[in-house]
């Protein structure tokens, strides 16, 4: 092989293995855009279960928790728009390097450990929610909230209808889960 044709071949690979490594380290294999939400719980669905007395009381929250998490809720929303902000910044860094003509391979390494970097806060972050929020409600309601959000997962999520929140579409297959009140 000559030397231009190991050139593209090594070029190819690393535009492969930049890619590859940008998708892999997105949480959850969203776009960096569309992480989970704080707590783990999708975004604005954690949200909508503390304004449901309904899920209050499923989960056994006190006046106090739901203060507490509703608090801890606002402060994560900024900070993980932030550190989302950060990962797209760096992804495109990355993107940026590897369109160029002549690729300089320090270079796309470094912007690569950037967004690695940037994933890892992420990650970090969304991590110290889940570990918030089961302090705060308790491993009683962390479970039960867990039930409720994988449930939803597999029911595809809310089907909102034109109303908006509580007008459903017509629901196909099993009912919806409920947890067992205690």
């Amino acid at each position: 092989m000559n030397r231009r044709n190991k050139a593209a071949v090594t070029m190819g690979v690393l535009a492969l293995t930049a890619l590859s490594l940008t998708a892999w380290a997105k949480p959850g294999g969203r776009p960096a855009g569309e992480a989970p939400g704080p707590f783990g719980g999708g975004g604005p669905g954690l949200g909508r279960m503390l304004e449901n007395e309904q899920a209050i009381q499923r989960l056994g929250l006190s006046a106090d928790q739901v203060s507490a998490l509703q608090a801890r809720l606002a402060d994560a929303e900024k900070t993980l728009i932030k550190l989302r902000a950060e990962v797209q910044l760096a992804e495109a860094e990355v993107r940026n390097l590897m369109r160029k003509d002549v690729v300089d391979r320090a270079a796309v390494m470094k912007a690569v450990d950037a967004a690695g970097a940037a994933h890892l806060a992420l990650r970090k972050a969304m991590i110290e929610e889940r570990l918030a929020f089961r302090e705060i409600a308790g491993p009683d309601a962390a479970k039960k909230a867990r039930q409720h959000f994988a449930q939803h997962r597999r029911d595809g999520g809310a089907k909102y209808g034109p109303g908006g929140r509580g007008e459903r579409f017509e629901r196909r297959g099993p009912p919806p889960f409920e947890p067992d009140a205690e």
